[in-house]
C-alpha cells in the first residue's frame, strides 16, 4: 500500500505558517512597539542622576560665589591700603567722594527702576490706544516711551504713517484691476470697509 504521504503530497509548513507569515513577526512586533512608546514617554531622571546634576549646579554657584567673595575682600585690602597712606584730611576727602559716588549710584538705580515702571505703564495704554484707534498692536515697539508727551507724539506719527502706507497699498492695487480713481478730497480710507470704500471714492469703467 501506497504511503498517504504519496498519494496526497502535504507541506507540514503550512500547519506552521499562515500564508507564509514568519512565525517571528508577530513577537518582533510587539518589541517594536514597545521600544516606540518608550521613545515617546518623557525622560525619567533616576535619583542618582538628580543628585549629580543638583551636585553640578550647586559646584558652579559655589565657584561663582567664592570668585565674588574673593573680589570683594581683594577691593578691601586695595581700600585699606589707600587709605593707609593718606593723612587725616585725604582720607576725609576720600570718603567724601565715595559717599557721593554712593548716593548717585543709589539715584541713577531708582531713575532706572521708575523710567522702567513709566515704560509698562506707557506701553499699556499706548497698546489700548492702538487698538481703540484701530491699529495693529505690534506698532508699540517702535513707540517712544520716554514720558506721555513724547509717547502720545509718536503714536499720532505712526498712525498716519501707517494709514498713508494703507491707503497707498489699496490705491495700487486698484490701478492694477484697473479701477479709476475719482479726484477731490477723500475720507480716511483706512477706517472703511471695502464696500464703503468703493462706494465713496471709485467708479469703475473709467468713469469719475
Amino acid at each position: 500500500m501506497k504511503n498517504v504521504k504519496d498519494i496526497y503530497p502535504i507541506n507540514l509548513q503550512l500547519f506552521g505558517e499562515e500564508n507564509g507569515a514568519d512565525p517571528n513577526a508577530g513577537s518582533e512586533n510587539a518589541v517594536q512597539a514597545t521600544e516606540d512608546q518608550a521613545e515617546n514617554k518623557p525622560r525619567m531622571y533616576t535619583e542618582e542622576e538628580v543628585k549629580a546634576k543638583l551636585d553640578h549646579h550647586m559646584a558652579q554657584y559655589r565657584k561663582s560665589e567664592s570668585k565674588r567673595i574673593e573680589q570683594a575682600r581683594e577691593e578691601a585690602r586695595s581700600e585699606a591700603e589707600k587709605l593707609a597712606k593718606m593723612n587725616e584730611a585725604q582720607r576725609a576727602e576720600h570718603e567724601r567722594q565715595r559717599a557721593e559716588q554712593a548716593a548717585k549710584d543709589r539715584e541713577a538705580a531708582i531713575a532706572k527702576r521708575e523710567a522702567e515702571i513709566t515704560r509698562r505703564e506707557l506701553r499699556a495704554e499706548a497698546i489700548e490706544t492702538l487698538h481703540k484707534r484701530g491699529l495693529p498692536a505690534n506698532l508699540e515697539a517702535v513707540l517712544n516711551y520716554a514720558d506721555a508727551d513724547a509717547c502720545s507724539a509718536s503714536i499720532d506719527t505712526v498712525e498716519k504713517a501707517f494709514r498713508e502706507a494703507v491707503q497707498q497699498g489699496v490705491d495700487e492695487r486698484l490701478r492694477q484691476s484697473g479701477v479709476t480713481v475719482r479726484a477731490g478730497n477723500a475720507p480716511d480710507y483706512a477706517k472703511m470697509s471695502d464696500a464703503e470704500y468703493y462706494a465713496a471714492t471709485y467708479k469703475t469703467g473709467g468713469q469719475k
